[in-house]
């Protein structure tokens, strides 16, 4: 009787062993520092937001007809398919300088999430 105790607490154990080793090894996640970063940056002023022709993307910053320097910061909130597009940066005659894909973080399907990405 002894013996089938011990074949099934080792088979139990094995059982065990096994299951934590197929367990995923995920590392523990930590909410990014965007809060402390985000004060210690001083903003200029963000005005009344450049809405796009469909209306899903809403840009606060820069402001239309702002002189810019490298690195342009460009925020804002968007409702598009999957969060991502286009961002085009242009010059006063319309030619497109710099392009980039943006990522916005909303948080459900059909609403506006906010957007930043900096622009070389």
């Amino acid at each position: 009787m002894t013996k089938y105790i011990w074949i099934t607490i080792s088979i139990i154990a094995l059982i065990l062993v096994f299951a934590y080793k197929q367990a995923p090894n995920e590392p523990d996640l930590e909410k990014p520092e965007e809060d402390i970063i985000s004060d210690q940056i001083p903003t200029p002023e963000e005005g009344e937001p450049i809405v796009s022709e469909s209306g899903n993307i809403k840009v606060t910053r820069p402001q239309k007809d702002t002189v810019a320097t490298s690195p342009i910061l460009v925020k804002g909130e968007a409702r598009v398919f999957e969060g991502t597009f286009q961002i085009h940066l242009k010059d006063a005659n319309g030619a497109i300088l710099s392009e980039k894909t943006a990522m916005a973080n909303a948080p459900d399907m059909g609403e506006f999430g906010s957007f930043g990405e900096l622009i070389l």
